[in-house]
């Protein structure tokens, strides 16, 4: 089977559509076409689209698999017409775009417009992928689609970046680090963390590296703001990928997030909470409707989303019984093997294509029976 694996985005080769190349790759019944973009600006979506129609010309895929995101999404079902197009939504449109970052009135006619649109192009998908079993249910329940074409396959990570080699035992004494990497996006809820610095003031050994942000100005303030408090905060715009590893196992302790109690953050799994799962770290999750597959203090720590009080309580347990996070971050990474592994992954894309092969089959069937 022919499978095209379309990436139209600012990075075409984020983790996500990496993971599910390399995993279908894996598959000998997958010849495996990677269609994706060179340019970073406005220009990918010709290019992305002239490529697939050479591709639709000169290798004839069978199936046609496009990642995040959804703009080309319209485009791509009429150009791969009859073919089975499979999309991997990640985010729901309409919930990223109107109900997480309000750009346009949620109950206004422009909403009302745009879901009309997004829902049409989701139902002409022959399948859909979803990060979580809840944002696969929440999206096909915003959206009006059938829950039956949606299938749950994890994000995963590079898991030749993140493993478990290097890994040292947790300290027992000393100073506490504790890392956040991430944004202000809403759903991460960097301003909890910040609160939760500046509640650990009085506690001389606990020190925070928060990375990253995006709007550097404004984080900027937010980090000034908390250590006028008091807060013993490292900040560090960027770290490099191939540096993280590192990074995170300096740490003693991981808010993989997310924090922000959110609509998409009761829904998903960041991809730093892979990361540090297979690094075999001890991590601080949100509780989500899709953190059932975790236990609390067993192979993470939950905390309520929105909730900086809370979270302080977990670093301060933390910082209490270090003794226990070395097993802690070890049952996480069991855990990262059972539910969220690569290999995990590759399993469920092979019955994947075990179901687009029959879907295949069916129609090559009703065809010849006219």
């Amino acid at each position: 089977m022919k499978i095209a694996i379309i990436s139209c985005y600012r990075d075409p080769d984020y983790i996500r559509a990496q993971v599910l190349r390399q995993c279908l790759a894996a598959d000998k019944r997958v010849e495996l076409i990677v269609i994706k973009n060179k340019y970073k600006n406005v220009l990918r979506y010709p290019e992305v689209l002239g490529k697939i129609i050479w591709t639709r010309m000169r290798q004839r895929p069978d199936v046609y698999l496009l990642t995040m995101r959804a703009e080309i999404l319209p485009l791509l079902q009429i150009l791969a017409w009859p073919h089975p197009v499979v999309y991997d939504e990640m985010v729901n449109f309409i919930e990223w775009f109107v109900y997480e970052h309000q750009y346009v009135k949620p109950r206004g006619e422009m909403a009302r417009i745009l879901a009309t649109l997004y829902t049409s192009w989701l139902r002409r998908c022959e399948l859909i992928l979803a990060d979580t079993i809840a944002h696969g249910a929440h999206s096909a329940a915003l959206s009006g689609v059938s829950h039956s074409i949606y299938r749950t396959i994890p994000v995963g990570t590079d898991e030749e970046v993140f493993n478990l080699s290097g890994r040292v035992k947790a300290k027992t004494s000393g100073k506490f680090e504790v890392i956040f990497v991430g944004n202000l996006k809403p759903m991460y809820g960097l301003p909890h963390v910040l609160e939760a610095a500046v509640a650990l003031k009085d506690n001389t050994d606990i020190r925070f590296v928060i990375a990253g942000g995006g709007d550097k100005k404004n984080v900027l303030g937010a980090v000034h703001a908390a250590q006028a408090n008091g807060a013993r905060i490292t900040y560090r715009l960027w770290i490099s990928f191939k540096d993280l590893p590192k990074t995170m196992r300096h740490a003693d302790l991981c808010l993989a997030g997310q924090f922000g109690n959110t609509e998409q953050s009761k829904l998903v799994i960041t991809g730093k909470t892979y990361q540090m799962l297979a690094l075999g770290l001890p991590v601080v999750i949100g509780r989500s409707h899709a953190s059932e597959a975790f236990t609390d203090k067993d192979d993470c720590l939950l905390v309520t989303q929105g909730d900086s009080k809370a979270l302080a309580t977990a670093i301060e347990w933390a910082y209490t019984n270090r003794k226990k996070l070395d097993k802690i971050g070890l049952n996480g990474r069991k855990l990262y093997d059972k539910k969220f592994s690569n290999e995990v992954i590759a399993k469920k894309l092979s019955a994947l294509v075990d179901e687009l092969a029959k879907t295949l089959a069916d129609r090559a069937h009703a065809r010849s029976a006219r």
